[in-house]
């Protein structure tokens, strides 16, 4: 381990933050080895560290022996000598106790500290630890144990006062018990000609006896409810870790280009699968910066257990991960966290040991009833509103037939003056279907006992979409990472390597090199496949033994495919020795390795503005003016007024964006219609929170009898009308499309995903259980093809970039692009 880099970041970290003073079983391949009883855990990375303490230690044994005298003892003498005078090489012994330190301590830094009694000319002293017993009172040059290699060196040592060596590794390593503690000794440079005389334990001065100062702290219980990485599953550890190295050093991830994974892991459970962890929530370390705001973290990585939710469910690189933001908020009980809860996309909850709710991030899911699972099958329609004018955008008007408020139109400049009224267009039905109902929860019990039947569709649609990942995750496990020639694979390194193996006729066609990360960060193994492959299937094993005793095989297959009749090929093509593609593979297994023939491409990113575009608005809380309801004003009106500011923001001078330059009216000064053109500030002002509660009037949002007080909710056949806003303000448009039954659909995704892709332009999104609206800004996709016997099919995985709609962009996330809502803007 790089010990002393990642203890000088460990102190660091802790001195800036205050530190120091339901689930289906993922099914494992052939790939993926057993894990055995968790190792003790890693302290020099991902703990939490508690006060320094310092403290000065006596040797139990300090002496010399003398080549001039090689079976003479020197034990009782109230002086050590080093040095080499003539042909006599005098040499100290020094051994300290540490039982009084800690096993678990994490060693700061450790001096040994000798006062020079008399000198005589200048050199050098190495301090080398000792490899075997001796004793004090018997120990003679003759029989001095080993020394190993120089720890330490200090140059033309002085000929007076205190000297030292810093030696904080080799303390560490005795205290952990990584080396056995047989003290060390102090040994001239062969050439030097120098005698010095330290005091030792029988001097007569106490204050001049030699000393070990020892800074070490001890790293504070981990976070509750976690469980060291070493402990969960290895596939899922591996699905971290390879998610990490995926986006690090993209746009994707800004600020992970030195992170790591916290080694403390948090479960996360569903209502409906309460034994079984459901999640596996990684935090993310910064590793050496420090510049992020919202405390030791910097994001997360949620990981699923099983095959009910995406295999990477949600993460983010950004502030604090969902159970810490949980942890952080005010408990309802007085009892802290003991069990954490995924509800939806986007909706996590915490619990105290006596099973009550007390904090809740994002909104409780609603009751749902009335859902029917055949709706599954049935090629529902869609429902799409749009807008036309009363009076087209662009015709000459005579001002007295247009309702404009006084100063909101400028003649000279011909500045937008916001229309007067609009006409819906909708195609497709209007409202919910017939015996659907949606309602509030009476407690929190009730929410878990009917959260599997409320949520039936919703669950069994979320594996349905998850279902091509996992198969591809499965294919992966089974029968090896698909590589084509000259493809480029960096493997993540979970710990420090004792041993790699590489086995299989595939080794002949890659290139390996190990490659080290900065601070504390694992290693990468990058594999490089050659130009020139042979066609059909060729394996090869990566086998990893780590220092913790835990093995890792992962199986590749390189993979070469002509463009013919894919069994034919296979049946026909023989290798390089003669042998047929069918022999080199096994005919058992045949079927299963044809499944996958494409690496995955390369992540495509779009992004409409970057995070500083963004308007960072929330929900009027209870009481905020202008709401006087009982309940939060809805992220429905969120979600429409941080798009309506964004918009502001880019029509505004004095750089505006050529595509937006005309719609400046879309924000008034204080909010109002009546007011002059203004710039949408970014975050929450009076202005911004008069356009929430107006857009909330306007969507039908209602407050809910829900068991967290405060919820409310906005149906999707309503959220067209927040165009309404937009009258007498700009001739900008709104457009949605939704699943009236909430369901998520391509035509809805695509529709959102064209907003970012295509116009730049951020989209209303809508996730969970008929739940959330947040503000989708980015858009990324990447694609692999699989064939089978007749046909080849390309599978996709699609993420959105979302705000939240919580007033900081440390919100921001990335969560599935399958959707049931889509709300856009047009200029």
């Amino acid at each position: 381990m790089k010990v002393h880099r990642l203890l000088l970041s460990l102190l660091m970290l802790a001195s800036m933050f205050g530190l120091i003073s339901g689930s289906v079983s993922a099914r494992l391949g052939p790939g993926v080895s057993h894990r055995e009883p968790a190792p003790a855990p890693d302290l020099a990375r991902g703990v939490e560290l508690q006060t320094l303490t310092t403290t000065d230690l006596t040797p139990i044994a300090d002496t010399y022996v003398a080549s001039t005298a090689p079976d003479a003892n020197f034990g009782d003498r109230p002086y050590m000598v080093v040095g080499v005078e003539g042909d006599d090489v005098y040499i100290s012994l020094v051994q300290f106790d540490l039982s009084a330190l800690p096993a678990q301590a994490v060693i700061a830094e450790a001096t040994f500290q000798a006062q020079v009694e008399e000198s005589a000319g200048s050199g050098h002293i190495d301090l080398a630890s000792l490899n075997g017993k001796w004793h004090e009172a018997d120990v003679t040059y003759a029989t001095i144990p080993p020394v190993g290699a120089a720890a330490a060196t200090v140059q033309d040592v002085a000929a007076d006062g205190w000297v030292e060596w810093e030696i904080t590794e080799l303390v560490q390593a005795w205290v952990s018990g990584t080396r056995e503690n047989f003290g060390f000794a102090l040994t001239p440079h062969k050439g030097d000609a120098y005698l010095r005389l330290f005091a030792t334990k029988e001097n007569d001065n106490q204050k001049h006896y030699p000393t070990l100062r020892v800074a070490y702290t001890l790293p504070a219980p981990p976070p509750a409810g976690s469980v060291h990485i070493s402990e969960i599953p290895l596939y899922v550890h591996r699905r971290a870790a390879q998610h990490l190295e995926e986006v690090r050093g993209t746009d994707m991830a800004p600020g992970w280009e030195n992170a790591g994974l916290f080694a403390w892991v948090r479960p996360l459970y569903r209502p409906d699968a309460p034994d079984l962890p459901s999640y596996w929530e990684f935090a993310i370390e910064p590793g050496m910066d420090f510049s992020w705001p919202d405390g030791i973290f910097r994001g997360f990585i949620l990981a699923t257990a099983g095959e009910h939710d995406f295999p990477i469910a949600h993460w983010g690189f950004a502030g604090q991960p969902p159970t810490y933001a949980l942890e952080a908020m005010e408990s309802r009980t007085g009892y802290p966290p003991e069990r954490f809860y995924k509800l939806d996309t986007l909706s996590y909850a915490a619990q105290d040991w006596t099973g009550a709710l007390i904090a809740l991030l994002g909104d409780l899911p609603p009751k749902i009833e009335g859902m029917e699972l055949d709706w599954l099958d049935e090629d529902l329609e869609i429902t799409e509103t749009g807008w036309v004018f009363d009076v087209p955008p662009g015709e000459d008007i005579e001002l007295g037939t247009l309702t404009r408020a006084a100063g909101a139109f400028d003649e000279a400049s011909g500045a937008d003056a916001g229309m007067t009224t609009g006409t819906p267009v909708i195609t497709g039905p209007v409202g919910p279907p017939p015996g659907l109902e949606i309602s509030g929860w009476s407690s929190w019990s009730e929410f878990k006992d009917g959260y599997a039947d409320s949520y039936a569709v919703f669950l069994e649609q979320l594996r349905r979409d998850a279902a091509g990942l996992w198969e591809t995750e499965q294919t992966d496990l089974e029968y090896g990472i698909v590589l084509r020639k000259a493809d480029i694979y960096p493997m993540a390194l979970l710990w420090e390597v004792a041993d790699l193996q590489l086995e299989g006729p595939g080794v002949s066609y890659i290139t390996t090199q190990t490659i080290p990360q900065e601070d504390s960060l694992s290693d990468l193994f990058e594999i490089t496949v050659a130009a020139d492959v042979p066609l059909g299937f060729t394996p090869f094993t990566v086998t990893v033994s780590y220092d913790d005793d835990v093995e890792e095989t992962v199986r590749f297959q390189i993979v070469e495919l002509a463009r013919v009749y894919l069994p034919m090929l296979i049946r026909n093509q023989t290798d390089s020795n003669g042998g047929s593609a069918v022999a080199r593979l096994g005919e058992d297994s045949l079927a299963a390795q044809v499944a996958a023939t494409s690496s995955w491409s390369g992540w495509r990113t779009f992004w409409a503005g970057a995070e500083a575009d963004q308007r960072y608005y929330r929900q009027l809380a209870i009481g905020e003016h202008p709401n006087d309801s009982n309940c939060a004003s809805g992220c429905g009106a969120t979600a429409w007024a941080m798009l309506f500011g964004w918009v502001s923001h880019q029509a505004c001078p004095p750089d505006p964006n050529p595509d937006w330059s005309h719609r400046e009216g879309i924000y008034r000064e204080d909010g109002s219609v009546s007011g002059s053109f203004a710039c949408a500030p970014q975050s929450m002002d009076g202005g911004v929170r008069n356009i929430t509660w107006e857009i909330r009037g306007t969507v039908g949002t209602y407050c809910a009898p829900w068991p967290w007080r405060g919820n409310a909710a906005t149906h999707p056949w309503n959220m067209k009308d927040a165009n309404d806003y937009l009258i007498g303000r700009t001739w900008a448009r709104i457009r949605t499309v939704h699943s009236r039954v909430g369901r998520s659909r391509d035509e809805i995704r695509v529709n959102a995903a064209r907003s970012i892709t295509l116009w730049k332009t951020p989209v209303v999104v809508g996730t969970g259980w008929f739940n959330h609206y947040p503000l989708a800004f980015g858009y990324r996709f990447r694609s692999r093809e699989s064939c089978g016997w007749f046909l080849c099919s390309t599978e996709y995985q699609r993420e959105f970039h979302v705000n939240q709609g919580w007033g900081s962009s440390s919100h921001n996330s990335w969560v599935s692009a399958e959707t049931w809502f889509s709300g856009r803007l047009y200029p």
